[in-house]
This record gives structure tokens, sequence and C-alpha cells, in this order.
């Protein structure tokens, strides 16, 4: 679960007190869609744009299976190589027939991603808490604590499942309804 995600305008600015974020461009607010750019953090807590969602035949794939995305050809050598953070302020699966919930911890929530050239995915674990109710998958959450050792390509994980456990679970997430806000 992770078809769109929010970014709060505050976020940037809680951003630039530990991330180096280029000038000249223009940082995404609001909801970001699968195909639009989003911000990322890479080694070295340098910020990038890149899109979401790695292209697929005319497709996005934006979303990783943290269980099996060092089997899968498209994303086993980004998961060693080019493992990025996803700062955003919320969360939500994009369905038209259905009610929508964002998941926040009313802070910047990190999730675990990889990127390759211009492009990013997120990856999901199964759900958790409150979010297995409404979804039988998450995005990983990375504490603020272990951004670095996620970060870190000198770390080499034989299973990336397994070192994402030990970085931590996500902190308590509120609830919210959004199906009337965003049609």
């Amino acid at each position: 679960m992770c078809g769109r995600y929010y970014l709060d305008e505050q976020l940037k600015y809680d951003l630039t007190k530990w991330v180096i974020i280029s000038d000249g461009h223009i940082f995404p607010y609001g909801d970001i869609h699968p195909g639009e750019e989003g911000f990322i953090i890479l080694r070295g807590h340098y910020g990038d744009y890149k899109t979401w969602g790695y292209p697929l035949n005319q497709k996005r794939v934006f979303n990783a299976r943290i269980e099996t995305v060092l089997e899968k050809k498209m994303f086993k050598e980004d998961a060693v190589k080019r493992r990025c953070i996803i700062p955003i302020s919320g969360f939500y699966e994009w369905d038209r027939a259905h009610a929508q919930y964002l998941f926040t911890n009313n802070h910047i929530l990190y999730l675990a991603g990889i990127y390759h050239d211009d492009y990013f995915t997120i990856l999901t674990k199964e759900a958790e808490d409150i979010i297995s109710g409404i979804h039988s998958r998450m995005p990983v959450i990375v504490s603020c604590e272990d951004i670095d050792l996620w970060l870190d390509e000198g770390r080499v994980y034989k299973k990336t499942k397994d070192s994402l456990e030990v970085l931590g679970s996500h902190k308590q997430m509120s609830l919210d309804d959004i199906s009337d806000i965003n049609p």
C-alpha cells in the first residue's frame, strides 16, 4: 500500500536542518502520484529529485516488495548499490470506489526506497497494526536513527527484509479518512 503520498509544505524547512537541498529546483508539495517527481535523500544526506516509479511497458512500478527485492532482476542491483530515503508527511492508497485513509505520525516519515537513473520506487512489506485493517501492504518506514544504516552502500544485506526488520518499526501513526478531500 502506497499508491500516493503527501508532502506538507513544512517538510522542506524541517529537512534543511540536515539534508543538502539544491537551490533552483521547485520542491514538490501536496499529493505525489506515481509518475510525478518526488524528493529523495541519498547517501551523504544529499537531496535529489527523481520520478516515482520505474518505467516498465508504458506503466510504472512504484512499489517493490521487500521480501523479493533481491530476487527481482529489475531491483536487485539497486537494492544493493542505490538505496534512498523518501521523506513524506503521510501516505495512502488511491481508490475512487473506497474510502481513502491518510497515515501519518504528524512528523516526517522516512520510507526505504531504491533508485536507478532518474527513477525511484518505495519498498513495501506486510502491513502492521492499524494499517492491516485497511490494506495488506505498507511502506517500509525507517526510524530517523537508522537512516544512515539504510543508505550505507558498504553494508551488504543477504536478505534486505531481515535488515530492515532490525532498523526499527514505524512510530505510532494516526488514521484520517480523507475520501471527501481527494476526489
